[in-house]
């Protein structure tokens, strides 16, 4: 499966991040139904490919209903990563096939108020 290329929205350094609301479609328009996958998303730093943020069906931070997946809110200490721009990509694992749906980049903009 070739991801889709979403690029997330811009992140304010320092600031809560979310929640990011998707709802998955088949070519049709109908719904595709993401219930009982482990759904996992990870923004990696360019330059060290080290993750900045993540979020995780397994620990809560990410909610998959149906054909709708959520991106709980990161706390605004949790999103102050150095500005610049990030790669990132959505997985889902269901019954051992994984499948990415989304690919693409988050910026981080500089905050100016500490």
């Amino acid at each position: 499966m070739i991801p889709a290329t979403y690029n997330l929205p811009d992140a304010y350094r320092g600031d809560t991040y979310g929640p990011i609301v998707f709802y998955f479609n088949d070519v049709s328009g109908s719904g595709i139904n993401l219930d009982g996958g482990l759904g996992n998303c990870q923004v990696r730093d360019k330059l060290t490919k080290c993750v900045a943020v993540s979020w995780d069906s397994a620990d809560s931070t990410m909610l998959i209903s149906g054909n709708q997946v959520v991106f709980n809110a990161v706390s605004g200490q949790s999103m102050m990563m150095p500005p610049r721009v990030y790669d990132y990509d959505f997985q889902i694992n269901a019954s051992g096939v994984n499948n990415t749906y989304l690919r693409g980049e988050l910026t981080v903009i500089e905050n100016i108020t500490d």
